[in-house]
């Protein structure tokens, strides 16, 4: 899809001039650029590693997505597999190569699904007519105001999206965010974005919260409970990139990651929840159950029961599993200190 070119995206294609350059597939060991078959850059932060696979290293398509792996030293042997070329005076030797190989071991590369935290990159800067800063609080930060099917702002609700955070996106011309649902393994309240495990729920949001700036705080980079504009900004990609597709998904969730069981009403009379990325066929932009599975806790701020006036007392949810009015492009806000077994939430990261 051919994009036009505006001030802000050759504003960030100039800041990444000077960095180190990764391909896909390598190891990241400092702060470093990435770019895909297209011509198109992404920020890559120390630590991470490039998908190999070629559905994993597009950042722009109809349902491409950039993918990066956490893959720490203490877990370079999920593999299996030895290197006689790694020793203790060159650690970052053993990663590259495990990095660069490991892509065409399907069993390997299940295990890294399964075990390192995965992230996508939201290419903010390419998007059309929507600028980062924003012309006010409706547009900043990639916001739809109306656009798709959202529901109008209309100042109702408070997104205080840190200043560091929106300048790290002006700079960059992105974020990542979790490409799961926040899960964690029985047992263990270390939070994962992973496939195969149930998404972390009967949450409260000021849990969430928490736990998600432990999904991955550090050396260069901070997680964060997800933002309302950042919703709407990944909801803008998918609508870009195939629009009647999207709009069909996000109107009726039912058709997609929707995990309940209806009746000939299309009521829902049993709802129940699958482990994350359970069904490729609920993937967007290699974002899984965007619409589905659990409903999402947001840091933006709202009014319990539709109130037009009065104290933000509430945050917002998003992404429901219900059909009619629940849907990922809508929002309401519950007090925070509701927990449901439907409720969990995602993180994103952006580089500090």
């Amino acid at each position: 899809m051919k994009r036009k070119g505006n001030a802000e995206r050759e504003l960030f294609e100039k800041n990444l001039e000077g960095y180190e350059t990764v391909s896909s597939g390598e190891y990241a060991k400092t702060l470093s650029v990435y770019t895909d078959k297209n011509g198109d850059k992404a920020i890559i932060p120390p630590g991470y590693t490039v998908s190999g696979l070629k559905q994993e290293n597009t950042i722009w398509g109809v349902n491409d997505g950039l993918v990066i792996y956490q893959i720490p030293p203490e877990k370079r042997q999920i593999t299996g597999v030895s290197y006689n070329r790694w020793s203790e005076k060159q650690p970052w030797n053993f990663i590259n190569i495990l990095a660069k190989s490991i892509w065409e071991d399907k069993k390997a590369v299940n295990s890294l699904k399964k075990n390192c935290n995965q992230f996508v990159w939201v290419p903010v800067g390419l998007l059309e007519k929507k600028l980062i800063m924003g012309k006010d609080l409706k547009a900043q930060f990639g916001r739809n105001s109306g656009e798709y099917g959202v529901r109008e702002f209309k100042y109702l609700y408070v997104d205080p999206i840190p200043k560091s955070q929106v300048e790290s996106v002006k700079k960059y011309g992105g974020f990542f965010i979790s490409r799961y649902d926040i899960s964690h393994r029985e047992g263990s309240n270390v939070p994962l974005s992973v496939k195969g495990q149930l998404p972390w729920t009967n949450i409260n949001f000021y849990n969430a919260r928490a736990v998600a700036t432990e999904l991955a705080n550090g050396n260069g980079v901070m997680s964060h409970l997800v933002y309302g504009a950042e919703q709407d900004t990944v909801i803008a990609w998918f609508y870009q990139t195939d629009f009647q597709r999207s709009f069909d998904e996000f109107i009726n969730v039912t058709k997609w990651g929707n995990y309940g069981k209806y009746n000939e009403n299309l009521d829902l009379v049993q709802e129940y929840l699958f482990v994350t990325g359970k069904y490729d066929k609920y993937r967007r932009h290699n974002l899984y159950d965007f619409a589905g599975n659990v409903t999402e806790w947001t840091q933006e701020k709202g009014r319990q029961g539709g109130r037009l006036s009065g104290e933000y007392d509430g945050y917002v949810i998003r992404d429901h599993y219900r059909r009619g009015p629940g849907s990922p492009s809508t929002r309401y806000a519950e007090r925070p200190t509701v927990e449901k077994l439907t409720l969990g939430f995602r993180a994103a990261l952006y580089i500090k």
